[in-house]
């Protein structure tokens, strides 16, 4: 994309990109989100350009829509100067959506999934673009392979993108469906999940790896540490929660949290999700 400038535009000018889906008004995330903008505004500008005198959106279809829903007159919107091409206006979509904090797994990884296809980039690639590891777009990726309803569950919020990752690891999909109901239901955790998928995936007379939860230091550079703890104690578990928080970090920087608000936010999380 080119260069863009931040406006006021008024909502009835805004047409939203028939790539895109249309927005459920009635969806309680949606509702929710007119409600905080009817009380706060919108924070984070929408994206579009101007074609034969009409704004289209690139990005931002679920503020607009929680807009009108709110009954405002115009919303902030980030202008290209120019028409993107199909390729630039995917990856800033991309761009949008990996950077925003609310943002579920299962939207990312299907945007993810359009660049791939429409533009023929590689994961590794998009990796070293966007700031992510490859192995963590990878994962994103897999979580397209779940079923509908399972994916359903992950977008509502209903089941933690963390379980759907190692759910993935399930072949059969009636277990992929007695397991997630457990996690939503919660009577299992995350790392308890993991463990039971090791322990039903693992060859007779495998020595398990997992054991009671005991807490570790890590040391990294310059003095500083890491204090870690998981029922599963192995350098796989460790690589995917590092790179969950990782990612949780990143976008929290985008947002420009603070440290302390960062680690209020996942205190939050594991208070919800306990």
């Amino acid at each position: 994309m080119t260069a863009c400038v931040l406006e006021n535009v008024p909502v009835e000018e805004i047409q939203t990109n028939e790539q895109v889906r249309e927005v459920d008004v009635k969806d309680a995330k949606t509702l929710a989100l007119a409600a905080s903008v009817k009380a706060h505004g919108i924070k984070q500008p929408l994206g579009g350009y101007r074609e034969n005198g009409v704004m289209k959106l690139v990005w931002g279809h679920r503020r607009w829509t929680a807009a009108i829903i709110a009954q405002l007159r115009v919303v902030p919107v980030l202008v290209f100067d120019r028409v993107p091409t199909r390729s630039e206006a995917l990856r800033a979509q991309l761009a949008e959506n990996l950077n925003r904090v609310d943002m579920n797994a299962i939207d990312e990884a299907k945007g993810l999934e359009r660049l791939i296809k429409e533009t023929g980039e590689t994961l590794g690639s998009i990796a070293e673009e966007y700031g992510f590891s490859e192995a963590g777009l990878s994962k994103k990726l897999k979580l397209l392979t779940l079923p509908e309803q399972i994916q359903g569950a992950i977008k509502a919020g209903r089941l933690p993108a963390s379980a759907g990752y190692e759910l993935t690891l399930v072949v059969d999909p009636a277990e992929q469906f007695r397991l997630a109901k457990e996690v939503v239901e919660g009577r299992v955790s995350r790392d308890a999940l993991r463990g039971q998928i090791k322990r039903t995936s693992r060859p007779a007379g495998a020595r398990s790896k997992s054991g009671s939860s005991v807490r570790v230091t890590l040391p990294i550079e310059h003095g500083s540490s890491l204090s870690w703890a998981s029922h599963d104690r192995s350098l796989d578990c460790l690589i995917d929660q590092l790179q969950d928080l990782l990612g949780k970090a990143r976008k929290a920087r985008t947002k420009g949290w603070e440290f302390d608000t960062f680690v209020r936010a996942l205190r939050d999380q594991a208070k919800e999700a306990s």
